[in-house]
């Protein structure tokens, strides 16, 4: 399994989040300004990586509780089935 997308995140919350990936051993590259501004790239090559930036995220956005639960409003879970 890998994959790899932009998020689009919280104005002005780029680098913060970013910063936050970074302590939880999640790659992130960070868009500082033009149309991608406060975007991240990420990238998954395993089932691993992909709960890593699901715990980072919901982190570093304070969405607490269980996936879909407790003020996440994506909804954020695994939708694989590791190899």
């Amino acid at each position: 399994m890998t994959g790899r997308g932009v998020c689009r995140l919280p104005q002005g919350r780029g680098r913060e989040i970013h910063d936050a990936f970074a302590s939880r051993g999640v790659s992130a590259r960070y868009y500082a300004g033009g149309a991608l501004a406060d975007c991240l790239r990420v990238s998954v090559g395993t089932a691993s990586d992909a709960d890593k930036l699901i715990v980072a995220l919901k982190s570093a956005l304070g969405w607490g509780g269980r996936s879909g639960v407790g003020g996440n409003p994506c909804g954020a879970e695994r939708r694989y089935s590791p190899a």
